[in-house]
C-alpha cells in the first residue's frame, strides 16, 4: 500500500475506452403515401404554378432518405499524487519532533529572560495526498451540426435500425456534419483536464460510454415545372415540407 503513495515513479499511461456504436431510427409519422399527398396538396406554392397550371407540375421522384443526430457520452477519471505542505506554530523550546516516521530537527531552543514570554518555532509537515478526479459529460449534435441538449434526443420516439444500415444506406444518408469520431474529439476536449498539481498519475482513464446516431427518416422529391427541377424535403417526422 505504501508504493501507492510514493511521489517517485512512473506515470500510468493513458487508458481510453469506447463503446460500442448504436443506430436508432426516430419513429416516423409520415409514410411514402402521406408524403405524395403532402406535395400534391402543396405543388402550386413549391413550384409557383398558377392553379390552372398545377397539373403541369410533374413528380419526377420520391425517395426516402435519412438526416442524423448525434449523441455521445464519456467520463475522464484520474488518480494522482501530489506533494502538500502543513505548517504547523509550536513552542520555541521545541527541539525536534516525531511526525509519523520522521524525525524532524527544530534546532536549540531560544534563551528568554525570566518573566519574559517565550517565542514560538514553526514546524512544517510534507505529506503526499492521493487524489480521485472525474469528470462526466455528454453531447448531442443535430443534422446542421449545432450543439443541442441531449435530452432533446432522449425524448424522441426511437426503433432499434440494424448495425449495418449506415453502410448498406449510405447513398440514403446525409452526410453527417458532426460525425461520431468529431464529437467524441468534442467531448474529449471538453471532459479532461489533467490537473496542474499531479505529481504522479497512477491511472488514467477517458472512456466513452455511449455513441448513438439517431436517423431522422424525410422524403427526398423532385418536381419539374416549364423545365426547372425543383426539389423538396418532406419530413417524416413532423410532417414539415420545405424546398432546398
Amino acid at each position: 500500500m505504501s508504493k501507492d503513495y510514493e511521489i517517485k515513479g512512473p506515470n500510468s499511461p493513458l487508458t481510453e475506452k469506447k463503446a460500442d456504436q448504436k443506430v436508432y431510427f426516430i419513429r416516423k409519422a409520415v409514410d411514402r403515401h402521406q408524403a405524395q399527398t403532402l406535395i400534391e396538396q402543396r405543388k402550386g406554392k413549391l413550384t409557383g404554378a398558377s392553379k390552372k397550371d398545377e397539373d403541369k407540375v410533374i413528380i419526377k421522384s420520391l425517395e426516402p432518405g435519412y438526416s442524423a443526430f448525434v449523441r455521445v457520452r464519456g467520463e475522464y477519471r484520474i488518480t494522482y499524487l501530489r506533494k502538500k505542505h502543513l505548517t504547523i506554530t509550536t513552542a520555541s523550546n521545541v527541539i525536534g519532533a516525531k511526525v509519523f516516521d520522521e524525525i524532524v530537527d527544530l534546532g536549540p531552543p531560544e534563551k528568554f529572560a525570566k518573566g519574559k514570554g517565550k517565542g514560538t518555532k514553526q514546524l512544517t509537515i510534507d505529506f503526499v495526498e492521493r487524489v480521485l478526479e472525474q469528470n462526466e459529460l455528454e453531447l448531442a449534435f443535430n443534422p446542421q451540426g449545432k450543439n443541442i441538449d441531449p435530452q432533446e434526443i432522449v425524448q424522441m420516439k426511437l426503433e432499434d435500425a440494424p448495425s449495418d444500415f449506415l453502410d448498406t444506406h449510405k447513398d440514403q444518408i446525409t452526410v453527417l456534419k458532426i460525425n461520431p469520431d468529431l464529437a467524441i474529439e468534442k467531448l474529449r476536449l471538453e471532459v479532461m483536464s489533467r490537473p496542474v498539481d499531479a505529481q504522479r498519475i497512477l491511472e488514467e482513464v477517458f472512456e466513452v460510454s455511449l455513441i448513438q446516431i439517431v436517423l431522422s427518416p424525410v422524403f427526398n422529391v423532385i418536381m419539374e415545372f416549364k423545365e426547372q427541377e425543383i426539389k423538396v424535403i418532406v419530413d417524416a417526422v413532423s410532417a414539415k415540407v420545405s424546398k432546398i
